[in-house]
């Protein structure tokens, strides 16, 4: 999968994005994160769902979200979580512009 923030960094360079790119990329991944962390956690065990409820208690970025997620989930599953998220969020970004 082709790593979103150099993609986005790419993105918004190409267009001339004129706000803090760092700062937008930032959010627009954590949200994509937050919204795959949140399927996958759904298929898991209510056990470990709660294991991991825990950890994410205290996240406030993307690294910390990915971090939990390579660690707790199976790869292909959370890739292809954040394939749907992406397109999915990116699709309604571009609708509301």
């Amino acid at each position: 999968m082709v790593d979103l923030k150099t993609f986005l960094q790419k993105l918004l360079d190409t267009i001339e994005y004129p706000d803090d790119k760092e700062e937008f990329i930032n959010k627009l991944l954590f949200a994509i994160y937050s919204e795959s962390v949140s399927e996958v956690l759904n298929t898991l065990p209510q056990d470990k769902q709660a294991l991991i409820k825990q950890q994410l208690e205290s996240v406030s970025n993307f690294e910390a979200l990915q971090q939990i997620a390579s660690s707790n989930f199976e790869q292909k599953n959370f890739e292809d979580s954040l394939k749907r998220n992406s397109e999915k969020i990116f699709t309604n970004y571009i609708e509301t512009i």
